[in-house]
C-alpha cells in the first residue's frame, strides 16, 4: 500500500510541474574529437533553460540520465560507465544531491551508500574495493589515521574522469596523446582544491586535465588523524588517447 501511494504522489507531482510548460527537444551532436551526444528538453519560450528529461551518450553508450527543472538538476539521476554498467543513482533537489545515493563497482556490485543530506557515509565495501584496486584502495594501517575516500568509490571516480574528459580538438586532429598527472589537495570539507599539472608542456592538455579534476568539487570524505579532519594530497592521471 505504501509503494502504491508513493507512485501516485510522484505521478501527481510530475503532472503538476509540467502543466503549462511547452518544451522542445534539442540534440547536441557529437564531434570527431569528442563523440558525445546530448538530448535535452528546453523551454519553448527560452531555449537556454533546460526543463525536462536529459540524456547524455558517449560513443553511443548512455552515460548519464536525469531531469532538469529550470536549469537545475532535479529528481532521479543515473550515471553509467563506458560499458553501460550502472555506477550511481540517486536524487537531486535544487541542483544538489539529496538523500541516500547508491554507488556501484565496475562489476555492478553495490560498493557504497552515502547520505548527501546528512553528509555521511552509510556503507562502504572497502574489502571489495581493495580487491578491484589493490594499488590505490584506501589503506588503514594506523588506527589513529584514515585516508580520504571518494564518495562513490574508485570505480565511480575513474568513470567520472573518463566520461567528463574532453579531447582538445587541435591535439586530436594532430593525433597527439598524453597522460597528464594532476596533483591536488582534498581539504577538510571534502573539496578538491589547488589542482596542478606535474608533467606536461602542452597547454591545451593541461587546461582540460585541471578542469576535469576541479569539476570533482565536493566529492570526498576528508582524511582524519586522531578523529580530526585534515587536508590530504592526491594525484590522478588524466589520459588522452585516440580511440
Amino acid at each position: 500500500m505504501k509503494s502504491i501511494l508513493y507512485i501516485l504522489i510522484v505521478f501527481g507531482f510530475s503532472i503538476n510541474i509540467c502543466i503549462g510548460q511547452k518544451t522542445n527537444r534539442i540534440i547536441i551532436k557529437p564531434t570527431k574529437s569528442n563523440n558525445i551526444k546530448e538530448r535535452i528538453m528546453v523551454l519553448k519560450s527560452n531555449p537556454h533553460i533546460k526543463y525536462g528529461d536529459y540524456f547524455k551518450y558517449r560513443n553511443k553508450v548512455l552515460i548519464e540520465q536525469g531531469y532538469y527543472n529550470y536549469n537545475q538538476k532535479d529528481s532521479l539521476w543515473k550515471h553509467f560507465s563506458k560499458s553501460a554498467i550502472l555506477m550511481a543513482r540517486g536524487y537531486y533537489k535544487n541542483d544538489h544531491k539529496t538523500g541516500v545515493w547508491e554507488y556501484y563497482s565496475i562489476n555492478g556490485d553495490l560498493i557504497q551508500t552515502y547520505n548527501h543530506t546528512t553528509d555521511s557515509l552509510i556503507y562502504y565495501n572497502i574489502e571489495k574495493e581493495k580487491i578491484l584496486y589493490p594499488y590505490l584502495a584506501p589503506q588503514n594501517n594506523d588506527n589513529n589515521a584514515r585516508m580520504c575516500y571518494f564518495i562513490g568509490g574508485l570505480g565511480n571516480l575513474y568513470s567520472a574522469l573518463e566520461n567528463e574528459t574532453l579531447y582538445p580538438t587541435a591535439e586530436f586532429e594532430k593525433g597527439e596523446t598524453a597522460s597528464i598527472k594532476v596533483s591536488f589537495i582534498i581539504d577538510t570539507l571534502g573539496y578538491t582544491i589547488d589542482a596542478k599539472v606535474q608533467n606536461s608542456t602542452n597547454n591545451a592538455f593541461e587546461k582540460e586535465a585541471i578542469r576535469v579534476v576541479q569539476s570533482l568539487g565536493k566529492s570526498w570524505t576528508p582524511a582524519m588523524i586522531e578523529k580530526k579532519k585534515v587536508k590530504m594530497s592526491y594525484m590522478l592521471p588524466i589520459n588522452f588517447n585516440i580511440q
